[in-house]
């Protein structure tokens, strides 16, 4: 794998009336990215980089029914002290209890939507792909021009095992032949009549250009499922994402007004019933940039696998449709070790390696189809992964999709498997040398680890800001990685090294090309890699501490529900070990806030300067506030790079960040009480040297100190007490 830079009855609780619902207003902000392009047109540029590095492991294509009942959720543990409470949870609605109380909340909600028949119309909408702009960031790949992603929600008329989706009258699998199509999902794969499902595809063929009609129709072995049209149009008011509580109780739904006016929600379809009266919706007005959240108490409790779809009706736009996978709550932390780590719990492993990414906060270790021939004495990579997977100790795995198709047999148990990884870097070409398009061949592997593994998320990496929203979608899951520090390779042109916000650029791109499903996300580690051989030896050219702490927190900011590295090495930590200090720090500071990271997302409600990139990550309990340092007073370029990087370690170029005391606003959700502000930082928990100013529905957290040394600092505003004492729990060992 090359790099070129390398989710019962309806509990009493579950329907308390005080959530908070609508998400907080966000004007144009000075520190937010340029906003990507839909559809930018432009040429290619050359690529820096490389696609070759030492520490391979094993990712690929190809195709779905499920081990005798779910595991428990992987992320147990996790959840034990610092998972959010029920929705019905939040404190009580009194101005005394607030620094800044709710002034709207949502009304009582209705069971009833239970009980009502499903729409069986078949609905559906289109999102085009984002791009960035081509004058910041020149890639050696077209930026999209035509189609985009459709996402199609349907309830099954007929059951049975689904055998042909037809497109447009044309079976699926022949427009991707005749490049009508990239890929197409169908979930489930056997229909139950009166129930969810759905189809996803993405096409650049310029029919699919809006405004258009598509009909669709799913056949299954007891006959036609579904058969109908919809009016493929973008929506300005996308689902943003769709996730679970962390009891799989209830259905969190993130929106976006893009618009630059206000649209009005007239209907909120779940699973194809009308859950307007069952959801918690403080306000059916969307204004303009706006963000909100609905809570969605769910009929009978989720589970992992399970398909869902999400239609949101507006009065005067077109609707929003989602559809998905409920996927186990989780939030995982990992790392594509250095295969020579081999920091398993396992014979013929490095028990103090493993002992060592456990202090430094990961969670979650990659596994590749080669780990047992280097990591175990008896050389049996399925043997080691079977034994490692039902360990339930202290770290999970990420295997590759090799090991967990056939003709490997099912492992006897997932406990300990956070996800199945399918692919990396992939989106460097949408076809391949005979013509076909690369993208089905990942859904193809997708397919076959859903029908094997139903509750398992599969996990896919990108490079690209160009081809990646032909890809998101291919998997529960996007990642993408773009490095900017130590002369790392990138994708863009040579000669213009990328900004030092490019990598946050890169992600956030990911994350809307994904949207509504989940991103895990890249920052920059150790990897051995990027070293190179001078003359007086081995000349180590990695990240410095700050680098590392500011694409560290470029992942949450930007999103994600998972952190990703790349690369930990053990020698390379101990050759400087405050580089292993900085992603150990990075850890254990995402790790006290992940549940509500990973509930939440991001509303764009932040306002700073523009060397500042600050964002609020929006759940139902907490408002996630990174703040980072983009103020530099020297950096790389790639003329630097060649020389300083063959030269010694001393003239390998850094980025250096200046001090910056920016004002950082915060606009808080009407629904949303504001109970405590506080400081997430190296140490633990910590009050604020002053309060916020309250004016109005902001809070303004006053001369936010960065430094070279400190360039990235974690607030939460919390909607009652309870919510420090689990991020303290959660941030200790």
């Amino acid at each position: 794998m090359g790099r070129s830079h390398p989710s019962l009855e309806i509990s009493a609780v579950a329907l308390v009336g005080l959530l908070l619902a609508q998400a907080c207003s966000s004007a144009a902000l000075t520190d937010s990215p340029t906003p990507p392009t839909a559809g930018a047109a432009g040429s290619a540029g050359g690529d820096g980089g490389n696609d070759a590095q030492s520490d391979t492991g094993s990712g690929g294509s190809s195709g779905s029914v499920a081990e005798a009942g779910p595991d428990a959720p992987a992320d147990a543990a996790q959840q034990a002290d610092s998972a959010p409470d029920s929705p019905g949870d939040a404190p009580e609605d009194t101005a005394a209890n607030y620094l800044l109380p709710p002034s709207t909340a949502c009304g009582p909600v209705d069971q009833g939507w239970c009980a009502s028949s499903p729409v069986t119309t078949v609905l559906g909408s289109m999102r085009k792909d984002w791009s960035l702009p081509k004058s910041a960031y020149n890639e050696p790949v077209d930026p999209p021009t035509h189609g985009g992603r459709l996402h199609v929600a349907a309830i099954a008329a007929v059951p049975g095992k689904v055998t042909t989706v037809t497109v447009d009258g044309l079976d699926a699998k022949a427009a991707i032949a005749a490049k009508k199509l990239e890929w197409f999902h169908v979930w489930p794969s056997t229909a139950v009549a009166g129930e969810p499902i759905w189809v996803s595809l993405h096409s650049r063929d310029a029919s699919y250009d809006p405004p258009t009609s598509v009909q669709i129709s799913i056949a299954t072995s007891s006959g036609t499922a579904v058969d109908g049209s919809f009016d493929a149009s973008p929506t300005p008011v996308p689902l943003t994402y769709v996730t679970t509580t962390d009891d799989l109780g209830s259905l969190l739904i993130h929106v976006h007004n893009y618009d630059t006016n206000a649209h009005h929600l007239k209907r909120l379809l779940v699973d194809g019933r009308d859950a307007t009266s069952g959801a918690c919706i403080a306000d059916k007005e969307i204004a303009a940039g706006d963000s909100a959240l609905w809570i969605v108490p769910l009929c009978k409790v989720a589970k992992a696998g399970d398909p869902w779809t999400v239609v949101a009706e507006y009065a005067d736009a077109a609707a929003a449709v989602g559809v998905g996978r409920v996927l186990r709550p989780d939030f995982p932390i990992e790392t594509w070790n250095s295969t020579s780590d081999c920091p398993f719990s396992y014979p013929g492993s490095n028990q103090a390696s493993h002992d060592n990414h456990v202090a430094a906060g990961f969670d979650t270790l990659f596994f590749h189809g080669g780990t047992g021939n280097s990591c175990a004495t008896d050389q049996d990579s399925f043997k080691m992964l079977e034994a490692l997977a039902q360990a339930g100790g202290d770290m999970r795995l990420l295997p590759t999709d090799d090991l967990m198709r056939s003709p490997h047999p099912l492992l006897s148990s997932t406990a300990s498997v956070s996800g199945v990884f399918t692919g990396d870097e992939v989106d460097g070409e949408v076809y391949d040398g005979n013509g076909l398009p690369k993208p089905a061949g990942e859904a193809d592997t997708t397919t076959a680890v859903w029908e094997r593994y139903p509750h398992l998320p599969t996990y896919i990496g990108g490079k690209t800001n160009n081809n990646i929203g032909t890809f998101a979608g291919v998997a529960d899951v996007q990642g993408v990685d773009f490095y900017v520090a130590a002369c790392a390779p990138h994708i863009t042109q040579w000669g213009t090294h990328p900004p030092l916000r490019a990598a946050y650029d890169y992600l956030a791109n990911a994350r809307r090309n994904q949207m509504p499903l989940p991103t895990w996300l890249y920052a920059q580690g150790l990897s051995t890699a990027w070293n190179k051989s001078g003359a007086l030896g081995t000349v180590h050219v990695q990240p410095d501490p700050q680098e590392i702490l500011v694409q560290a927190f470029f992942v949450p900011a930007a999103g994600a529900k998972g952190m990703m590295w790349f690369q930990t090495n053990q020698p390379e930590a101990s050759h400087k070990p405050e580089r292993w200090n900085a992603i150990s720090r990075a850890n254990r500071m995402i790790r006290g806030v992940r549940p509500w990271l990973r509930a939440g997302d991001p509303t764009g409600g932040a306002l700073a300067d523009a060397d500042t990139i600050a964002e609020v990550i929006r759940s139902q309990e907490a408002l996630v506030v990174p703040v980072i340092n983009l103020k530099s007073t020297s950096g790389p370029t790639d003329i630097n790079c060649a020389g300083g990087s063959l030269l010694s370690e001393a003239a390998v170029p850094h980025w250096q960040l200046a001090d910056a005391a920016p004002d950082v606003v915060v606009k808080v959700p009407a629904d949303f009480g504001v109970a405590d502000v506080f400081e997430v930082g190296e140490g633990g928990v910590s009050d604020l040297p002053a309060a916020p100013v309250v004016q109005g529905r902001t809070m303004t957290l006053s001369a936010v100190k960065l430094t070279n040394a400190n360039p990235a600092r974690l607030f939460v505003f919390a909607s009652g007490p309870e919510v420090r004492a689990k991020v303290v729990a959660a941030m200790q060992p």
